[in-house]
């Protein structure tokens, strides 16, 4: 997936860690956004329709174009874009995605919003606690206590895999909270306290 390769290159060269942007493949719209990692990276498609699906894709650094889905992902896109699981119009992901390459931009424009990203994040992967979207800060986690998977994610998708790795091989878990004006983005990059 070279255009998705270039992207990420942009992304590298600009300092950002993740981007979004909205595409086109066979008159099927997506709002897409790409999070970059250190061994994989994630790219999660929402369908713009009036009942929107996410999906996540793990791409991996050599770039290649996924050759399967999880079954939900995989009905929810063979669905969306007019395709069959099964018989003379069948859905292949490998294919797909190989031409949907073609549809990524490859230079960065935009930033997603925490709040947005989060949410996104949330609903593709089943996050419990789907609706604490907004960051507030840090937490050292007591004993018998540890980071979940779902709040390892959240902490990915704003601090990167690096960080986000020695956060949790801490036991130093992100806060979130459902109401917007708790919200506090200036203590992102204040974990280091908490090592």
């Amino acid at each position: 997936m070279e255009h998705l390769r270039n992207l990420h290159d942009d992304m590298i060269t600009n300092n950002v860690n993740s981007t979004v942007f909205i595409t086109a493949y066979n008159r099927h719209e997506f709002s897409c956004i790409f999070i970059i990692g250190i061994t994989n990276h994630q790219l999660y498609m929402t369908t713009i329709e009036d009942n929107p699906h996410t999906i996540c894709v793990e791409i991996g650094a050599d770039f290649q174009a996924p050759n399967y889905l999880m079954l939900e992902y995989y009905r929810v896109l063979a669905n969306y874009l007019g395709f069959s699981a099964n018989g003379a119009n069948r859905f292949f992901p490998h294919s797909f995605f190989e031409q949907f390459d073609n549809c990524i931009p490859m230079h960065h424009t935009r930033t997603p919003a925490v709040a947005d990203m989060i949410g996104i994040i949330s609903r593709a992967r089943n996050v419990p606690e789907a609706n604490k979207i907004y960051f507030v800060g840090w937490k050292r986690n007591p004993d018998g206590q540890n980071v979940s998977d779902g709040n390892y994610l959240k902490t990915l998708a704003i601090v990167g895999e690096e960080v986000a790795r020695n956060l949790r091989a801490n036991n130093i878990s992100s806060r979130w909270s459902d109401i917007p004006r708790d919200e506090q983005l200036h203590r992102i990059n204040q974990y280091g306290d908490y090592l």
